[in-house]
């Protein structure tokens, strides 16, 4: 097509054009995984269209459903004058809101108040907020709290500082659609926030609870999908009832014993969970899991993960002991998928759970294994294990699940979506 017949287009294919070139930008804004934190230079189509000619100006900033992707780099004045202009173009229309501000940021905090109080007159049509900043006070909070957001349905706050920020408190006045909702590095006033029964997805990470018991906020969302906790609290907590709640990911302190993970896990009746994954957990603490009968029971639990980050050496000190599994009670019926991130004591585990003297697990049938920097010799004993766990329960004419070795040979990143990974992959059964 010729440039003089692109011009010529009609304003209704343009504006389709120009929507359809937002269509990636809208799937990633909305994502689960999105990186929306770190600033990158993505293609607008809507801006871009926007500035090729007149005409082509006056219909794409005459279709304010364009307009509904907004962000800016608090620090620099430039990227906040474009947000005002999405601000206004996006007229009446729902639309989402990133503002980022960065490590380095020198802005003086007046003038962060100034520019995140922008968005103040457009609460009522935000459907998803995503604020990062480096100094969050009382005054910020002013300009949220009192606020009503009647279609707000996604909200993060992070502090990029790794410390904890001041006490939020937002939308007392209302989010009735409020479905989304996450804090990193914040303490969260959940008593003055109205909106909590209505949640389906929280993830509280670096939140002190500042309370025996799990945050209030998970007592106070009856209808959960999806829970993330990293935040400190007491093992001796009332139970927490969360009959809907389907994904459990719960981050583990480093120095806590060996039946704390029994203990947190007895914290939720949580009936309809389908997928579990504990973070900072250690071989020991599996092994008295499983040996463990917890008050609350996992009856329809098919994915069950454990995972630690770090360099672990619980295995190679006389500092922690390693009681075998042996009685293992069925805490997990339909089990079908296990995974094991670089967990000490691995070569005990092994032999406890895939070995011939373990106790059968007939729905298992996926195991997965991810050993970090770890030494080839280990790699080499692992598999070693796996083999002849496999030959024994082959012999004995056992229906063998599907095992999967996995070495790390560079970055270990996200290794629950496969981002920033590289593995050395073994099939072993």
């Amino acid at each position: 097509m010729t440039a003089t017949a692109i011009f010529r287009l009609p304003n209704e294919l343009l504006v389709a054009i120009a929507a359809a070139g937002q269509e990636k930008r809208i799937a990633e804004t909305f994502s689960q995984h999105s990186r929306w934190q770190t600033p990158s230079a993505t293609f607008k189509s809507e801006w871009t269209m926007s500035q090729l000619s007149r005409r082509f100006r006056a219909a794409i900033i005459g279709a304010p459903n364009l307009w509904i992707l907004a962000e800016a780099e608090l620090e620099h004045q430039g990227s906040v004058e474009v947000l005002k202009l999405y601000l206004e173009r996006s007229q009446a229309c729902k639309i989402s809101i990133t503002l980022r501000e960065s490590q380095t940021s020198d802005l003086e905090y007046d003038h962060l108040l100034d520019r995140i109080s922008l968005i103040a007159a457009h609460f009522n049509q935000i459907q998803m907020l995503r604020i990062a900043i480096t100094d969050c006070r009382k005054e910020m909070w002013n300009l949220f709290r009192d606020a009503a957001a009647p279609v707000l349905e996604h909200l993060e706050l992070i502090n990029v500082y790794n410390k904890v920020g001041d006490t939020v408190e937002m939308f007392s006045s209302g989010a009735p659609k409020l479905k989304f909702f996450k804090l990193d590095n914040f303490v969260l006033d959940s008593f003055s926030a109205p909106w909590t029964a209505s949640l389906t997805h929280l993830e509280l990470l670096k939140c002190p609870a500042n309370t025996p018991d799990l945050p209030p906020i998970v007592a106070q969302s009856p209808q959960l999908i999806r829970l993330h906790l990293d935040t400190d609290f007491d093992r001796s907590g009332a139970q927490v009832h969360i009959p809907t709640l389907e994904f459990l990911h719960v981050v583990i302190p480093n120095e806590e014993d060996s039946d704390y993970l029994v203990a947190i896990l007895n914290l939720f009746d949580t009936p309809a969970l389908t997928e579990l994954k504990i973070e900072g957990s250690h071989g020991d603490q599996i092994a008295v899991l499983f040996n463990s009968t917890l008050l609350t029971s996992f009856p329809v639990l098919t994915s069950l993960s454990f995972l630690y980050k770090g360099a672990c050496g619980c295995d190679s000190t006389d500092d922690f002991s390693y009681r075998p599994i042996a009685k293992s009670p069925p805490l997990f019926p339909t089990l079908t998928s296990l995974t094991l991130v670089n967990q000490c004591f691995i070569r005990n585990l092994i032999p406890d759970i895939l070995g011939p003297d373990a106790p059968p697990r007939h729905s298992l049938n996926t195991v997965t294994l991810y050993l970090k920097d770890n030494p080839e010799m280990v790699v080499q004993n692992v598999c070693i294990d796996l083999e002849e766990a496999g030959k024994a329960r082959r012999e004995r004419g056992d229906v063998l699940p599907k095992v999967q070795l996995f070495h790390t040979v560079s970055a270990f990143y996200n290794w629950d979506n496969g981002a920033g990974l590289d593995f050395e992959m073994m099939s072993i059964w």
